[in-house]
């Protein structure tokens, strides 16, 4: 895990923060540019698009309710804060990292969403051109 913070603030309509995006460039070890803002421009139905994105990269989101579920290492936490959604990395039940800078609002985690190899030359492919 490799920490990437934000670039756009969650400010509608002037902004649509990328969270998500931060947060899976983080999980993934690549730099923010590598991942797109799924959220831009207040796309609502943002997961299809983001499915078929790490599906192409040998990648496989599988979500579930963080009542139900702490896996082990590193994921995604979905949530709230500020009565805001907002995507953090996870560990063992934590924050692992929040990609807002100076973030001291409380996260408040609703499920969580652990990224598993389904293509592992697809995604070493994929890595090795971002590192290019």
């Amino acid at each position: 895990m490799k920490p990437v913070y934000m670039e756009h603030a969650h400010d509608p309509p002037r902004s649509w923060g990328d969270c998500l995006r931060a947060s899976v460039a983080s999980l993934l070890g690549v730099g923010r540019d590598q991942v797109p803002h799924f959220l831009d421009k207040g796309v609502v139905e943002w997961w299809p698009a983001f499915a078929t994105w790490m599906a192409e990269r040998g990648l496989y989101v599988n979500e579930q309710p963080a009542d139900l579920v702490t896996p082990p290492g590193y994921y995604l936490a979905f949530g709230r804060t500020g009565g805001e959604g907002h995507c953090v990395v996870g560990k063992a039940g934590k924050v692992a990292f929040d990609p807002r800078p100076h973030s001291r609002t409380a996260f408040v985690v609703e499920s969580v969403g652990m990224l598993i190899l389904t293509d592992a030359d697809k995604f070493q492919a994929w890595k090795s051109r971002c590192s290019s």
